[in-house]
């Protein structure tokens, strides 16, 4: 399942929201052909040297390139690959960096050609490195929290 990693895209022209928002989707987009194709390298390519990847669940973080490598090469040794759909974004940059928060989706998709979508938020910041290239030095991906019972505040106490 080994393709040819793809190359972070250079910068896109500056109109600073629509700008920052196509270099999100593009990052992501390129981010999960590779994890799609459980190309390790390419997903790797993705990301700055220090990197910090945060998951949903315990235990699934990773920081550094090293820590990086054994978290991907741990997940893509499950029978179903991952891919992200962003649905909408918002994000705001400076000079080389962009800081986002994306609604996607999920796509855990399985040998059999079963495909799970699971709503997802991933938030986060791109640098721009060498060449105009955008990586992802942050990254984090929670799922959301349903809404509160009819009568509870938002945030309100369980306990009553």
């Amino acid at each position: 399942m080994t393709t040819a990693p793809e190359q972070c895209p250079p910068a896109a022209p500056s109109s600073p929201e629509g700008a920052a928002v196509r270099r999100v989707r593009e990052a992501v987009r390129r981010l999960s052909r590779a994890t799609a194709a459980k190309h390790v390298d390419g997903a790797l390519d993705c990301f700055t040297e220090r990197a910090v990847v945060l998951g949903d669940a315990g235990g699934e973080e990773a920081s550094g390139r090293e820590e990086l490598r054994a978290f991907l090469e741990e997940v893509f040794e499950e029978p179903w690959s991952l891919a992200w759909e962003v649905l909408a974004a918002q994000a705001r940059g400076r000079t080389g960096a962009v800081w986002f928060a994306a609604e996607v989706d999920v796509l855990q998709a399985y040998p059999e050609g079963l495909v799970e979508r699971v709503p997802a938020r991933l938030v986060g910041v791109l640098e721009q490195g060498d060449a105009g290239v955008w990586r992802f030095d942050l990254l984090t991906l929670s799922q959301p929290v349903p809404a509160p019972p009819e009568g509870r505040a938002e945030g309100g106490s369980l306990l009553g």
